[in-house]
C-alpha cells in the first residue's frame, strides 16, 4: 500500500511537472515573440529619423564648407551608416526570428560595395593613426550577382572588428 502510494505521488508529481514545463515553454515562446514584434518596431521607427540625418548630413556635405566642417560632416555621415547598419541588423534578426529574411540576387558592382565600407571606416582609421586600404585580385568581373546589402553588412562588421582590434599599422 505504502510502495502504491508512492508511485501515486510520483505519477501526480511527474504529470504536474510536465504541464509546468509546457506552461513555461507557452510562455517563453510568447515573450520571443513580443521581443521581435517590439525589436522590428523600434529597428523601424529608428531607421526613420536616421534617414533623415544621414539625409541633411549629405546636403550639409555638397555645400561649400572649411575642411574642419566638411571632415566633421563625413564623420556625421560615417557614424550615421554605422548606426543605421546596425539598426538593419536588428531588423534583420527580427525577420530571422519570425522566419521571413528573404536574400537578394540581384546584379552589383563588387569594387563599389567594398569601397563604400572601406570609406565609411576611413574616419575611424584616421582618429587611430592607422592606414585603410584594400585590393582585389584574381581573375573576375567587378560585376557580381548576390545581395549587396549582406555584402555590405559583411564588409562593415569585418572592417569594425578590424579597426577596433588594430592599434598600429593598418587594416
Amino acid at each position: 500500500l505504502v510502495l502504491f502510494a508512492l508511485v501515486l505521488t510520483a505519477s501526480t508529481l511527474g504529470a504536474k511537472a510536465l504541464t509546468a514545463a509546457h506552461a513555461s515553454r507557452r510562455d517563453a515562446e510568447g515573450a520571443n515573440l513580443s521581443k521581435t514584434a517590439f525589436l522590428a518596431m523600434m529597428s523601424h521607427e529608428l531607421r526613420t529619423p536616421m534617414n533623415g540625418v544621414l539625409g541633411m548630413a549629405h546636403l550639409l556635405d555638397e555645400e561649400e564648407l572649411t575642411p574642419q566642417q566638411r571632415d566633421r560632416v563625413r564623420t556625421i555621415r560615417s557614424c550615421g551608416e554605422g548606426l543605421m547598419v546596425v539598426l538593419n541588423d536588428i531588423l534583420d534578426l527580427s525577420k530571422i526570428d519570425a522566419d521571413r529574411l528573404e536574400l537578394e540576387s540581384v546584379p552589383f558592382d563588387l569594387i563599389d560595395v567594398v569601397e563604400h565600407g572601406v570609406s565609411m571606416w576611413q574616419p575611424a582609421t584616421t582618429a587611430k593613426n592607422l592606414f585603410l586600404d584594400f585590393q582585389i585580385t584574381g581573375p573576375g568581373s567587378r560585376s557580381v550577382v548576390g545581395d549587396p546589402n549582406r555584402l555590405r553588412q559583411i564588409v562593415a562588421n569585418l572592417l569594425s572588428n578590424a579597426v577596433k582590434f588594430t592599434s598600429v599599422g593598418g587594416v
